[in-house]
């Protein structure tokens, strides 16, 4: 675990995902798992793969968790300044465009934490930054920035004050201030904000009534997964009914003209004097013992070969079989096959004896 500030933790995830880009450096230095990354330093860069102008000062990885989540963990005292300079900002300029500001605020300079750069200034006149919104700038911005007054850059609507000149030895003329003002540029700059209260319905109502928009991203991410899931077994059931359907029809077409060449039999049975329920018993019994026999082998057949697609991982996902679903086919089987074979029965002896031997088309 971290001892100091500069030492940091980073979930197996993320290394995993840095060893398999195509354009991954790691493998280019001879880092071929993840244990190659322990001890070493790491920079920070925006993403454009810049180093800012006030760099911090770089870590060492000590150790590498599994919690599944791409993420870094690291000392709360920094984490501010660790997302702000690896934030987005112009590459080509040096000011940086608020685009989420209802008033289109702008900063004319890039912003740091004024801790990252003491060893690199030395205040001239005024004093350092204490409070929200006050800066200090470079003493060649003087002439258009008074001492302790505010200038036209704003954050979250509020203009920044101007307490302090400095000189830099390293022609540094950035804006610097306090760690909370960057928090407070880094939320107006954020799309959306992600956040993990002890109470989620008391924070959410608070939010509600102060008119803001928030939102349950389980329940969110929830309904979206309940969504696709069900569109995805929608589709299979329209698609598995169509092919049932067709199958259907196919059988009671085989099975009526099987049923042909008994017909003359049905109609001497009753003749006879047998009764219809009898001759739906002898039948009954003959399309049990057939579906024994031939539809459920092939049920338990089929469940095998889709237990061995399981273990393919592009099939995993794709079928779900165990004792409830094996039962459920061997039922809606059966009674399918009932039906379906005791139809052309039901057609031929709801006729009498003579309308059924008097039949031109059986032999």
């Amino acid at each position: 675990m971290p001892k100091n500030e500069n030492e940091i933790v980073i979930d197996k995830m993320a290394l995993e995902k840095i060893l398999n880009t195509d354009f991954s450096r790691a493998k280019s230095v001879g880092i071929k798992a993840v244990d190659g990354f322990l001890n070493r330093e790491i920079s920070l860069y925006n993403v454009y793969g810049q180093i800012p102008n006030i760099k911090m000062e770089d870590f060492k990885l000590v150790g590498i968790c599994d919690l599944k989540t791409p993420s870094a963990y690291m000392d709360n005292q920094i984490f501010v300044n660790v997302l702000s300079s690896s934030t987005k900002g112009d590459p080509y300029n040096d000011f940086i465009v608020l685009s989420d500001s209802e008033n289109n605020d702008y900063l004319s300079h890039k912003l740091y934490d004024v801790e990252l750069a003491k060893n690199r200034i030395e205040l001239t006149k005024g004093r350092m930054p204490k409070n929200d919104y006050e800066i200090i700038v470079n003493e060649t911005n003087k002439y258009e920035m008074d001492l302790y007054e505010t200038i036209n850059d704003k954050i979250n609507g509020n203009e920044l004050k101007v307490v302090g000149y400095y000189t830099s030895k390293e022609q540094i003329n950035d804006f610097f201030t306090t760690n909370n003002t960057i928090k407070y540029k880094l939320l107006q700059d954020s799309n959306n904000i992600t956040i993990y209260p002890k109470d989620k319905q008391k924070t959410i109502n608070y939010f509600n009534e102060q008119g803001k928009y928030i939102e349950d991203t389980y329940q969110r991410d929830r309904k979206v997964y309940v969504d696709s899931i069900k569109d995805s077994i929608k589709s299979s059931i329209i698609l598995a009914s169509i092919i049932l359907a067709i199958s259907l029809i196919e059988i009671f077409l085989m099975i009526r003209s099987s049923f042909l060449s008994r017909v003359k039999e049905v109609g001497i049975l009753r003749a006879i004097g047998l009764k219809k329920k009898d001759i739906y018993k002898m039948f009954l019994g003959e399309i049990i013992a057939l579906t024994i026999v031939t539809a459920i082998p092939g049920l338990l057949i089929m469940t095998n070969i889709l237990k061995g697609l399981q273990l393919i991982p592009y099939y995993q996902d794709q079928f779900m079989l165990n004792i409830n679903v094996i039962g459920i086919s061997i039922v809606i089987i059966v009674a399918f096959n009932i039906i379906i074979g005791l139809l052309p029965v039901f057609n031929v002896i709801r006729k009498t004896p003579a309308q059924i031997l008097s039949r031109n088309d059986v032999d």
